[in-house]
């Protein structure tokens, strides 16, 4: 009987733990005061484009004129949802393994009628990791040789959250924790909604300034119960979240 018990017990204990709500989040976003909702804005000499990603900001930059125009990153900066600013990342410089020179560190040419892609982020808010891969070559039955590559890499830490996973107890249980997560995600996104872009180039003997502001409009919540849910709906359910600016 005892032995009996303790099995119902753990099958409890099992059953319990396994039971969870996973959620994966998708950002919809725009350019603060576009009219459309877009995320692409021009003037005369230049058109911008932008991907907000969970970590950072994917940009293009199209030059419109018939001269080169020069991004200054150090008169650029990287504005994250809470609203701290600092430089915007060059990534160029971390990909870069020889020695280059000083000024294309701190500029980036925009050909004329030409387009510049990058990715960037908070200068102030990245990760370092190693990678170092031993990969053994043997010759002959006495005979071996070892070469090794080494890896360097940067990753921006994230800003917005991509997914969370909820544990509980019961279909009552789970309408309570879905309502509570729901609301902490639609309270942490009013008063993180500052993501922004400063931009400083020179063009000819000009310097020339942009600016952008990029809000969430809203946030696609996509929600899996877990594998032991019962008789709970196990199709994947989907809650649209309207962030009022």
């Amino acid at each position: 009987m005892t032995k009996q018990f303790l099995l119902i017990i753990i099958c409890i204990v099992l059953l319990l733990s396994s039971c969870k709500l996973e959620y994966s989040y998708f950002y919809l976003t725009s350019l603060d005061g576009s009219k459309n909702k877009t995320l692409t804005i021009q003037d005369s000499i230049m058109k911008f484009t932008f991907l907000p990603e969970p970590n950072g900001i994917w940009f293009e930059i199209e030059n419109l004129s018939d001269e080169n125009i020069f991004l200054l990153w150090d008169g650029s900066y990287f504005v994250d949802p809470t609203g701290n600013s600092s430089k915007a990342l060059n990534m160029d410089i971390l990909t870069t393994e020889n020695k280059i020179v000083s000024k294309e560190n701190f500029e980036s040419i925009i050909p004329k009628q030409g387009t510049f892609r990058r990715f960037t982020a908070s200068s102030k808010d990245i990760s370092y990791y190693q990678k170092i891969d031993r990969t053994i070559y043997m010759v002959s039955p006495n005979f071996t040789i070892q070469n090794t590559s080494y890896e360097e890499k940067y990753i921006p830490n994230a800003y917005w959250t991509n997914s969370t996973t909820i544990p509980y107890g019961s279909k009552g249980d789970l309408k309570i924790k879905h309502g509570m997560e729901m609301n902490r995600l639609m309270n942490s996104l009013k008063l993180n909604n500052n993501l922004g872009l400063g931009f400083t180039f020179r063009k000819g003997g000009k310097t020339i300034e942009r600016d952008f502001k990029i809000k969430i409009d809203k946030v696609i919540v996509t929600r899996k119960p877990g594998r032991t849910e019962g008789n709970i709906q196990s199709n994947n359910c989907v809650d649209t979240l309207t962030v009022f600016r």
